[in-house]
């Protein structure tokens, strides 16, 4: 006994440990999509472009150097006139001229432009991040409905693999009274066809299956299997978090703000301090006509005392620009507080059809098992007996479908309330 219980556990525990190696449930299909699909992979490369944008603004608090040449020659120069019994009192100016400069520029204060040009390009930054979220939270629903249509498809093999056996057994039970001569062949051939419907249906269900998964495989990164196991979602669990599209509308006025503050900031002052340095001719001195060199330090400061009314027109655009980005919040929350009605009073009519599907499949069977008696003792026609077989295979279609889309609407319920995938 203990050998055969050996060699039990030999041939099936590989076929059970397989089983568990192709089971597949809604959450391992969204973390994979989080892992492999470009767009989050977008999300992880914006950190790096935060801190680049930071490093590329930062630079203007260094100092910039700059290198220039020229060389000239002209056809004409200034001429003072001689000087009787002096030679050389006034300087020969050549035609030739040459000059190198080396600059240095260092700002000292630029009216807080930099620190505000920083914020600004935060602020689009995390405008393209919101959008890519966007992107993001409708791909995991996507791949919600996905999930639910490849297991409605299953369910409705289940339905009709379980109709088919049956319909196997009723033909080996007719074959045997049509050789018996009970029956005409015409009844028999009545069940084969019905047969051969089923088989039809199942062969669409799993070519709908095979494409449905390989939409869900292409979206998650994960082979998956036609024949992988695909677990029944269980209440939604996920924590609970803000909307992508309200944080969009956040983003565009914290942009929109940013965008005034750079206005006003041009109209503050800047002082840089700079220095020159070079060599050739002519030089600052202007008589000194030989190759030298010259130099010179200062303070620069420069300041737009007005700006012909530009920032006060840039605020009311700013204004406007907000109460319309208000009325787009508001328009977004009345139309989504409308879709999670609709959705609650979904889920309450759809508990209540499941209840009635149950007692429906309940009677139906009955109503079959009668038929199929009846049919036997020859009492009614195969066509009957298969209209009774059909509605209870379409009762039974109707209640997974129902299960499934009580499992979508919870899904929705979550999507639409904000969740954190």
């Amino acid at each position: 006994m203990r050998k055969l219980n050996y060699l039990f556990a030999i041939l099936f525990f590989p076929g059970v440990l397989f089983a568990q190696l192709q089971n597949i449930n809604l959450k391992q299909c969204t973390d994979a999509a989080k892992e492999n699909w470009p767009g989050f992979k977008k999300m992880a490369l914006q950190n790096e472009n935060r801190e680049l944008a930071n490093e590329v603004l930062n630079k203007n608090y260094l100092p910039k150097l700059t290198l220039s040449g020229s060389a000239s020659y002209q056809s004409e120069v200034v001429e003072f006139p001689t000087v009787p019994n002096i030679d050389n009192f006034f300087p020969v100016f050549p035609n030739d001229n040459y000059r190198t400069d080396l600059q240095l520029t260092q700002i000292l204060y630029d009216g807080g432009n930099t620190k505000k040009a920083k914020e600004l390009q935060q602020a689009s930054i995390s405008l393209e991040e919101r959008q890519i979220e966007i992107q993001n939270y409708n791909l995991m629903e996507q791949i919600n409905q996905l999930y639910l249509t490849v297991l409605l498809l299953k369910k409705n093999q289940t339905v009709l693999r379980t109709a088919l056996d049956e319909i196997n057994e009723n033909i080996k039970t007719l074959q045997s009274a049509f050789e018996n001569g009970m029956i005409l062949d015409s009844e028999l051939n009545k069940i084969k066809v019905e047969k051969i419907s089923i088989n039809k249906q199942i062969l669409n269900t799993k070519t709908l299956e095979e494409n449905t998964i390989k939409s869900l495989s292409v979206l998650t990164g994960l082979d998956i299997k036609t024949k992988t196991l695909f677990e029944i979602p269980g209440q939604p669990m996920h924590k609970f978090s803000t909307l992508p599209e309200l944080k969009l509308f956040e983003a565009q006025k914290e942009l929109n703000f940013a965008a005034l503050e750079i206005q006003n900031r041009s109209r503050f002052p800047k002082v840089a301090l700079f220095a020159n340095g070079g060599f050739g001719r002519p030089g600052y001195n202007f008589m000194n006509t030989d190759l030298h060199t010259y130099g010179i330090v200062g303070v620069n400061l420069s300041w737009d005392i007005f700006d012909w009314g530009v920032y006060s027109k840039q605020k009311e655009k700013t204004a406007l620009k907000q109460k319309l980005i208000e009325a787009d919040t508001e328009a977004f929350l009345k139309k989504n507080s409308l879709e999670i009605q609709k959705i609650n009073n979904d889920i309450v009519n759809i508990n209540r059809q499941i209840s009635m599907d149950k007692e429906v499949v309940d009677i139906k069977t009955e109503i079959k098992n009668s038929s199929w008696s009846k049919f036997q003792n020859g009492t009614i026609t195969s066509n009957e007996y298969l209209k009774d077989f059909t509605d209870l295979k379409r009762a039974q279609q109707t209640l997974e479908i129902d299960k499934i889309k009580l499992i979508q609407k919870r899904l929705e319920l979550q999507h639409n309330t904000g969740v954190a995938y």
